[in-house]
């Protein structure tokens, strides 16, 4: 069936969501990028309004295309390329054409996930798509007969929008185990610093990219999102050729600028980076690694871009509260006593929990009075203003008795948090109108 809950569907249905013109920044890359930059972070540091149109498996020359398709709805700013299709050793990256010229497409960036437009029909015409665009639902019909999981999906869905759904998406917190650690040990010997270069048809796309930024007036910003340090290290030659080759390029333009963040930490960490069922040279980033990344990106923005933002919104998100000193003045007045924490009772009679080295997990139960019973609740852990982890939203259990206070838990990684000091605060949501309250947790966290 057609998955139009996934990222790569969510990327463009977030493009025709956005007003015309109103995007400030646009991210145009592959998986990389859609599991390592967040958005909501970037919004609300650099008060601008970012869409991330990244589709997994694409090629420069997909890309561009992509960025053709972003141009005929949004006039940005900036436009940050992700750097992984250049870097990478796959042979579809640095020969992204067949036999016959036509470019080898990403089994994710389906037509069917772009509107149907002069855009889409060139390229269409170009590679022999044409047929394929008309009758991609037709032809596809087969996908729509589970019925009931797109129904789920639907559901899912409501009353979110697209930039929402893959926001919520990206905060994944399972990172590598041990397994993975030695499956991957067992593969690096297979990578090759030869194989990673920037082929002539990829400096043909990318030229291509530059004349686009010159012609709709807009900065460009090359970003490299990490890799697992492992990795790094084993093919450290091939990472240093082609970042000083993207450097080249972007020296001979005023408008083009780069940030080499796998550079700058010559790859992160295993807890950085995601579980998934195949390790290969292809990692991705757990939130933690995104909240890391998207930070450094937004801050070298601040610093290097003055952006004026189309719409000064007032839509309001967790984000955009928290990542700005003055959210201290926005906190409720009672604060709100941890019950239970890793197993120890009674801890609501300290001022701080901590953390031993054994602990493997981060769990907190606690109960509080919601000023509405729908309102949904969110836990954030602050440690300064570069780290900032909000949970995805918590289930609300409601007390035996009959007052109106309801419980709440929570568990993750311990992993998933830098070490240091937290301030704890559960974020009460009024979803109708956009409305958040601030209840300070009394405890502080010691992560050690």
């Amino acid at each position: 069936m057609i998955n139009f809950n996934s990222t790569s569907a969510l990327a463009f249905k977030s493009l025709y969501e956005q007003p015309k013109n109103s995007a400030d920044i646009i991210i145009i890359g592959n998986s990389h990028s859609m599991r390592g930059i967040d958005t909501e972070i970037i919004d609300a540091k650099c008060k601008t309004s970012t869409l991330n149109i990244s589709i997994a498996e694409t090629s420069i020359v997909e890309m561009y295309n992509n960025l053709r398709e972003v141009l005929a709805y949004q006039k940005p700013k900036l436009v940050i390329i992700e750097c992984w299709p250049l870097i990478g050793s796959r042979r579809v990256y640095n020969l992204p054409f067949n036999k016959t010229g036509e470019i080898i497409y990403s089994q994710y960036n389906e037509v069917y996930f772009k509107k149907f437009g002069l855009i889409n029909i060139e390229e269409s015409i170009e590679n022999n798509r044409l047929l394929e665009e008309n009758i991609s639902f037709i032809d596809n019909k087969d996908k729509w007969q589970n019925l009931e999981k797109w129904q789920k999906e639907i559901k899912n869905r409501k009353g979110l929008s697209a930039k929402e759904n893959i926001h919520n998406k990206i905060k994944l917190l399972r990172s590598y185990d041990s397994t993975h650690i030695k499956a991957f040990d067992s593969i690096k010997a297979t990578f090759n610093s030869d194989k990673m270069y920037i082929s002539d048809a990829e400096k043909q796309y990318l030229a291509k990219i530059i004349e686009l930024s010159k012609e709709y007036d807009f900065k460009l910003l090359m970003l490299t999102v990490p890799v697992y340090d492992e990795h790094y290290k084993t093919v450290e030659e091939g990472f240093i050729k082609t970042s000083k080759e993207i450097e080249e390029i972007a020296s001979k333009h005023e408008n083009v600028y780069t940030l080499d963040i796998n550079k700058k930490f010559k790859g992160l960490d295993y807890t950085h980076f995601l579980k998934e069922k195949h390790i290969t040279e292809n990692q991705h980033l757990t939130y933690k690694g995104i909240i890391k990344t998207t930070n450094i990106t937004a801050n070298f923005i601040k610093e290097n871009f003055s952006i004026q933002p189309y719409n000064k919104t007032n839509y309001i998100t967790p984000e955009k509260i928290l990542y700005h000193t003055d959210w201290q003045n926005r906190i409720s007045k009672d604060s709100i006593n941890i019950l239970e924490f890793n197993n120890k009772y009674e801890v609501f009679k300290n001022d701080t929990i901590s953390t031993i080295p054994k602990d493997r997990t981060i769990s907190i139960k606690s109960a509080f009075t919601p000023t509405n019973s729908e309102n949904k609740i969110q836990l954030a852990f602050i440690k300064d203003e570069d780290f900032v982890f909000i949970s995805k939203h918590i289930e609300k259990l409601k007390k035996s008795n009959n007052s109106n206070e309801v419980k709440f838990n929570i568990s993750l990684p311990k992993n998933q948090l830098s070490k240091g000091n937290y301030s704890l605060i559960l974020i009460e949501e009024n979803t109708s109108s956009n409305n958040f309250l601030l209840h300070p947790i009394k405890q502080k966290l010691i992560l050690q």
